[in-house]
């Protein structure tokens, strides 16, 4: 091959491939103005997020319905109007407020099932769908959430995609949202919290009439059986157990509360160093053998007072000893231990009684221990 000839391909090799450069510049230009902002996906629905009353959420399996009360409180519709989670709400509103489109994707129906954005009306879906509206029950902005792309990591969001309900276009959009259908994801998990430290005595008593009681005359002491058997060695750490029964509640599911089951719940009562009264009243779901004590989950309904006189006796103690101690003995209505504990009796109250909760089975035991699940009985005497 001659010398020019070889330069000659050379020099129309550079300018074809500086040709395709460009080319592909402008397409990728033309294919960023052509993808929407996510305000355009979602109309003017950013600037309205103070207006949305009601959260739909769909999926193949499941539906949820959370919707905001003539009191400002955010209910979950398909657990007889319990509390939702406050935060799984603002999550769901800004996080869909916030989404930005990072490109768009296919607008062929046939590939809708590998984005997970098939209509959750199909059997097999993987979407959620998702409507958020107002008080009038006009929908503010709808939304199919499918499969994730790149996981959120660190400060990094992450991208998933998305479709309009009933429009073919999908979407590559970048943000923080993960709504749920099962109406379980959206209530609020907050509970009475009775640390073990706090216990003074506990009691529990079963429908058959048995019962036990365990107590203790100051915080650093050992709570101890208050009428032990004979000969028996008592196991402090299942003594201590049930009193932190309440300190890490942990409940699965929700219901209303059904008052029938009373009579054949077992009771029990924490009683606190300041005056705190709270009761647990569990049924147990049978086991695999059909006993109530094999194995089932259980359902726990709460209640609290205030036992005054211990209330008041802790609180004259605790301002002695801040005289003592030289501290300033002037008072506050905020400051008032009987106060704080009228207003913690009065929250347990508002926000639990009239409900059941589901528990597992390990809470379940914690909440239901007979006398001898706390104590060693002595070895018979070989002799005998």
């Amino acid at each position: 091959m001659r010398w020019t000839t070889f330069l000659f391909l050379i020099v129309v090799t550079a300018v074809v491939g500086w040709a395709a450069y460009w080319a592909w510049v402008e397409q990728q230009q033309a294919h960023e103005a052509s993808a929407p902002a996510a305000t355009d996906l979602f109309g003017n629905f950013a600037s309205r997020v103070n207006e949305v009353a009601r959260i739909t959420a769909r999926s193949a399996e499941a539906t949820v319905t959370v919707g905001r009360n003539a009191d400002g409180v955010w209910t979950v519709a398909e657990k007889g109007d319990y509390p939702a989670n406050p935060d799984k709400v603002r999550e769901t509103v800004l996080g869909l407020a916030g989404l930005a489109v990072v490109e768009p994707m296919t607008a062929n129906p046939d590939y809708f099932d590998r984005l997970g954005l098939r209509d959750v009306a199909v059997e097999g879906s993987k979407a959620v769908e998702v409507t958020l509206a107002d008080g009038a029950g006009t929908a503010l902005a709808t939304v199919l959430r499918g499969d994730t792309r790149d996981y959120a990591s660190g400060s990094q969001p992450g991208t998933f995609y998305v479709r309009m309900p009933g429009e073919d276009q999908t979407w590559l959009v970048e943000g923080t949202f993960q709504p749920a259908a099962d109406p379980v994801e959206w209530i609020d998990k907050s509970v009475p919290e009775v640390t073990r430290e706090r216990v003074m005595r506990l009691e529990v008593h079963h429908p058959d009439g048995t019962a036990f009681s365990a107590s203790r005359a100051d915080p650093d002491g050992t709570l101890a059986l208050d009428t032990p058997p004979e000969g028996a060695e008592v196991k402090t750490s299942e003594v201590n157990r049930i009193a932190g029964a309440l300190a890490y509640f942990y409940f699965d599911d929700v219901r209303p509360a059904d008052p029938a089951t009373e009579a054949v719940a077992v009771t029990l009562t924490l009683r606190t160093f300041d005056g705190l009264v709270v009761t647990a009243r569990t049924v147990r779901e049978r086991g695999e053998t059909g006993d109530d004590d094999d194995g089932g989950d259980g359902w726990v309904t709460f209640s609290a007072e205030l036992d005054e006189a211990l209330a008041t006796a802790a609180a004259e103690a605790a301002r002695t000893a801040t005289a003592e101690a030289g501290g300033d003995e002037a008072e506050t209505t905020e400051d008032d231990p009987l106060e704080t504990l009228r207003a913690e009796v009065a929250g347990i109250t508002d926000r639990h009684a009239g409900w059941a909760y589901k528990v597992s089975s390990y809470s379940a035991d914690t909440l239901t221990r007979r006398l001898g699940d706390v104590i060693e009985e002595p070895e018979p005497d070989a002799a005998e």
